[in-house]
């Protein structure tokens, strides 16, 4: 896995090499990178299942962003571990899904982010532990025997909510103040109440979270701004406990999270289906407070270079991927 890399240059150039990263990314979800995960599931009849979920191209977006922090989370932790900085590396998937997503329309299903977390290896450096929480019974138990037919022994499948078993990730995960985590909250639709995640990132103070900040939560908001319903605005405090009648959520959000949780924000990159329209945005938040490193900007470039992109052109170049297409348009 690749982190990416800082391109200069003119624009045109600086944008075809961001092409290529987010090229590297997709070969990477869609499995044409040598591990051979998808074929494996394949000769265990677990390849594409009922129980797997479909999104639409979009989703490549969200995936490329995600797996592309994921190669710098783990060359910066990875050398944290043998400097004796941390003690283990750990990926908490919050909604965790089935191991694998379907692109919608088409015959094509990407890895999700657990396999893509428990089969991530970068400057020789992987995720001691990966837990993955999934609130459905039939996709907690496809993610299982998926991980155990791959033979990841770094996984642990929790079939529950997130919001009733975080308080005690700590113990189960026994996390020192010396553990070093990932932390990915993708709800699309459900809700994670972020006042319960209190005491996992008290356990220790070097945690990254990467959080899909959705377009729900503005809807719920305009509920609110318009009926003022008692049941909307509990429901929005359970999600953002800061959160006032006519205050904007998503700065009541970063609030809270500066707050609690003591990250700088690094970018939020929005996601755009077909026809540029936004979905939803990316909301990364890391523990360093490093100005002008060369991970940082490669991170930013690569988000800022997704934000002005949609689900078309990230459809097309996993068509070129896969071999069904050669050129972009």
């Amino acid at each position: 896995m690749t982190g990416g890399h800082n391109h200069g240059g003119n624009m045109k150039v600086e944008k075809k090499g961001l092409h290529d990263s987010l090229q590297d990314q997709i070969k990477i979800l869609a499995d044409r990178n040598g591990k051979d995960i998808i074929g494996r599931l394949k000769n265990a009849n677990l390849y594409q299942n009922d129980s797997d979920i479909s999104y639409d191209p979009h989703t490549i977006l969200k995936l490329a962003y995600l797996n592309y922090y994921l190669g710098i989370f783990l060359r910066i932790a990875g050398k944290g571990k043998k400097d004796g900085r941390f003690d283990k590396l750990i990926f908490i998937d919050a909604f965790g899904g089935g191991g694998l997503v379907g692109i919608a329309n088409t015959n094509h299903s990407i890895l999700g982010s657990t396999l893509l977390a428990a089969t991530a290896i970068a400057s020789g450096n992987t995720f001691d532990q990966v837990i993955t929480v999934e609130m459905d019974e039939k996709r907690s138990k496809l993610i299982s025997k998926r991980c155990e037919t791959l033979k990841l022994e770094n996984v642990k499948a929790i079939n529950d909510d997130i919001n009733n078993v975080v308080q005690i990730l700590p113990n189960l995960c026994n996390i020192t103040p010396k553990t070093i985590i990932m932390l990915f909250i993708d709800p699309e639709g459900m809700e994670p109440e972020f006042s319960k995640f209190i005491p996992l990132t008290q356990a220790t103070s070097y945690i990254d979270i990467m959080l899909n900040y959705t377009f729900g939560v503005r809807r719920l908001d305009g509920r609110i701004f318009y009926n003022q319903s008692s049941a909307d605005i509990e429901r929005m405090k359970k999600m953002i406990p800061n959160y006032t009648i006519g205050s904007d959520p998503e700065e009541r959000l970063a609030e809270y999270f500066e707050n609690e949780f003591g990250k700088p924000k690094v970018r939020q990159v929005k996601i755009h289906s077909k026809g540029n329209i936004e979905k939803y945005s990316m909301v990364l938040r890391v523990r360093r407070t490093i100005n002008n490193s060369e991970w940082l900007k490669a991170m930013n470039s690569f988000g800022d270079f997704i934000s002005s992109i949609d689900g078309l052109y990230a459809l097309k170049t996993l068509e070129i991927v896969m071999g069904g297409q050669t050129t972009l348009f």
